[in-house]
């Protein structure tokens, strides 16, 4: 191990260099204490053995210059003549890590060089798995976000509207990866869907299992897909879209909490938009919220189990008429849960009220409103949970 010996006195400092020398140390010398520190920087001993008493600069200030130096792990040995406690104290005060004792005995010194020498191993050996964990760490994060991109990247267009029907959402997910996931979509000439689902817990596992719910709940692939049903005929197989309950009863079959330990609520919702009929099931999500043409606004409660629980109950679905200028809004419980700092919840109400207060903006506007809102309410923190919300209205009249 290489060693700087700052000592102003000759023969100590030949005695001490060649003991050390002979213990197969190699060995810095420093006649005083500014040359000791030019020599500390240039070679950065990982043990400093340092006399008290120097000409140019002692030996408390030396120390004190070697622990601002940056990642110091730099173990120091103080060789002093005093052994009162009040010098003890400054020398521990300054940073040293143990003292000789003036004349040195050659058996103390050998000890207290391989107490400082183990000392030293241990934290360089901790200071390379910090620098391990951080790598690793960059790595995770630098991971976590590639995949929030494209968690990210299955959300739906911003701008998929219909003839008919407008829609528009807005997401923040509590760390990197969110549990929440949420889609619309055209099912035929006739019906959109929509969906939002959150998954329990957060993180990795949650997010995964919300990119499994989107995969599922695609209509791109009829034969592969829960949103249709195969009708055999003997000249040919056709599809009709599958009612609410029994989306949520295969997703149940496909999703059992005793394979991934995670469960997930739900609301799917379809609409016909020729007669603005919608048929809706609510797995154990929060109510959808309905806010009519006039004013008035409701929230639609089904008690229904979430998907995954295994409770084998069936499913129910319920009906609604979207009238023109109707609005709905889908949002995860880390809406109407997100609390202040006094320990009060956002609520229904509150949503309920800034949601009609926006009923003569666009639904843009509506759902761009809400996270911000709650993120203001949880001031100077922010929401625990995931945040997501799915606005939708029946213009009645083609959307530009």
């Amino acid at each position: 191990m290489k060693i700087l010996i700052a000592e102003d006195d000759r023969i100590t400092r030949l005695l001490l260099q060649k003991f050390l020398t002979a213990w197969g140390h190699e060995i810095l010398m420093a006649e005083d204490g500014v040359e000791a520190w030019e020599m500390f920087q240039e070679h950065d001993p990982p043990l400093v053995i340092t006399d008290w008493n120097m000409p140019r600069r002692h030996g408390l200030e030396l120390i004190q210059m070697i622990r601002l130096a940056p990642d110091c792990t730099c173990y120091v040995l103080m060789l002093t003549s005093h052994s009162d406690t009040k010098h003890l104290i400054q020398g521990i005060e300054a940073g040293a890590d143990d003292f000789v004792a003036k004349p040195f005995h050659q058996g103390e010194l050998r000890v207290r060089v391989r107490a400082g020498e183990r000392i030293v191993q241990l934290e360089q050996r901790l200071l390379n798995q910090n620098r391990q964990l951080k790598i690793s760490n960059n790595r995770m994060v630098t991971n976590l976000q590639s995949a929030a991109r494209v968690q990210h990247s299955l959300l739906p267009s911003l701008t998929r509207n219909t003839s008919t029907t407008s829609f528009a959402w807005d997401y923040q997910p509590s760390d990197e990866l969110g549990g929440d996931m949420l889609n619309y979509f055209q099912l035929d000439d006739q019906h959109v869907g929509m969906y939002i689902a959150d998954v329990s817990g957060h993180g990795v596992a949650a997010s995964l299992l919300s990119v499994q719910i989107h995969q599922a709940m695609t209509p791109a692939n009829k034969e592969s897909s829960f949103l249709f049903t195969r009708i055999d005929t003997p000249d040919r197989a056709t599809y009709t879209v599958s009612d609410p309950c029994t989306v949520a009863a295969a997703l149940e079959q496909r999703f059992p909490m005793s394979t991934s330990d995670l469960y997930f609520t739900l609301v799917y919702c379809i609409l016909n938009t020729e007669t603005g009929l919608m048929r809706y099931i609510n797995a154990g999500h929060p109510p959808i919220l309905f806010l009519s043409h006039t004013g008035d606004t409701d929230y639609l409660r089904c008690n229904n189990p979430a998907v995954g629980w295994g409770l084998e109950l069936t499913y129910e679905q319920q009906t609604i008429e979207i009238e023109p200028g109707d609005r709905v809004c889908l949002y995860s419980d880390g809406i109407t849960e997100a609390s202040n700092v006094n320990g009060e919840q956002y609520g229904e109400d509150q949503l309920a009220a800034l949601v009609s207060t926006g009923a003569h903006t666009s639904v843009g506007d509506t759902a761009k409103a809400v996270i911000p809102d709650v993120q203001n309410w949880c001031q100077p923190d922010k929401p625990v949970d995931d945040c997501s919300v799915l606005v939708i209205e029946r213009t009645g009249k083609a959307v530009e």
